[in-house]
């Protein structure tokens, strides 16, 4: 559904089921390796990053399939200490430190935060307690998993710029109310 990393497509680019591919990518709402009990197996989760890495990478498509791969990730639980992501996801964010997949997992977040509806005077005062929330979660994991901490950081900073224009926005309707 995506052109290869030389901006060309193969000759199955009309395949009429690529809209539905591209469904299907955007509506997975559960992390791989998820158990019934809802928490994560590191090793099938590893090993569904693994594969779909490479089945990106022989297509070459490996950016825009770890883009997809952290918007799959922003699925993931929160951890044991009340943190999200869980554990294994962080470990694999870790272990992988992809700027592709941080990016997914910022865009995720970003749709899912723009998808949130609010009274526009409530709007900034929501986001910047999110953003504070998410930087106080990274000054816990920064130790022992900085990579991490770095996305909870960028997503904190994509919920201050939503604050910020939800400020300029509130500040545009108060002149045109005067």
């Amino acid at each position: 559904i995506f052109k290869r990393a030389d901006g060309t497509f193969e000759e199955a680019s009309g395949d009429p089921m690529r809209q539905n591919y591209f469904h299907v990518l955007r509506h997975i709402r559960v992390c791989p390796g998820m158990r019934a009990d809802g928490t994560i197996d590191s090793t099938m989760l590893s090993d569904w990053i693994n594969e779909a890495q490479r089945l990106c990478r022989d297509r070459d498509r490996e950016n825009i399939g770890n883009v997809y791969i952290g918007q799959i990730l922003a699925n993931a639980p929160i951890g044991t200490d009340g943190i999200w992501p869980c554990e294994p996801v962080r470990d694999l964010l870790e272990q992988l430190r992809s700027p592709d997949i941080k990016s997914g997992i910022e865009v995720k977040e970003y749709n899912i935060r723009n998808a949130a509806t609010r009274a526009l005077p409530e709007g900034d005062a929501q986001e910047r307690s999110l953003a504070e929330k998410y930087r106080q979660h990274a000054q816990i994991l920064m130790a022992r998993w900085p990579y991490t901490a770095q996305v909870l950081n960028g997503i904190a900073s994509i919920c201050e710029r939503e604050a910020d224009e939800n400020d300029q926005q509130l500040l545009s309707w108060d002149e045109f109310g005067r």
